[in-house]
């Protein structure tokens, strides 16, 4: 009875011991599932990207530790931006940075969402119903909001 009770132990140890070595091994060829928000932020900027839009103009705000909100119209233009409009809040005791247009286009503005939200920055994400694109970005670091969003005749 007690080498039987020895040989179940071996092998129950050995069962666990192959399921164990299975599991480390099948890990090392998954890659990473995105979180639920990269997942959704995937999905709406595939959908952004397939509609094609080069030339559009957007109301922003930008928030950045240490700055006024700074707010913006962009105009960008088969990829080429432009400043229409810049200001920041509240108007009277606040200082326009020194900004450069092209950095606030989606094509720049998406990359960036896309860093802080792998490094589980983003607090909260609010996408435009028609065109897809994140219009409010909330994070520690950064923040945009796009309204007022309308697409340019080439």
């Amino acid at each position: 009875m007690h080498h039987l009770a020895k040989l179940t132990r071996l092998f129950s140890f050995l069962l666990l011991a192959a399921g164990l070595a299975a599991c480390s091994a099948n890990a090392g060829d998954r890659t990473p599932t995105p979180s639920p928000m990269r997942q959704e932020f995937n999905d709406a900027i595939g959908r952004w990207e397939a509609l094609g839009i080069t030339s559009y103009a957007m109301n922003l705000t930008y928030r950045h530790p240490g700055w006024e909100p700074q707010t913006m119209v962009v105009e960008v233009r088969d990829g080429t931006a432009s400043f229409t409009e810049k200001g920041c809040f509240p108007e009277r005791d606040c200082y326009v940075r020194p900004l450069e247009a092209a950095d606030f286009t989606l094509a720049h503005i998406l990359p960036q969402v896309a860093t802080l939200i792998d490094q589980r920055s983003v607090t909260h994400i609010v996408y435009h119903d028609q065109y897809f694109f994140p219009r409010i970005i909330d994070s520690p670091e950064e923040g945009w909001e796009i309204s007022n969003f309308r697409l340019l005749d080439r």
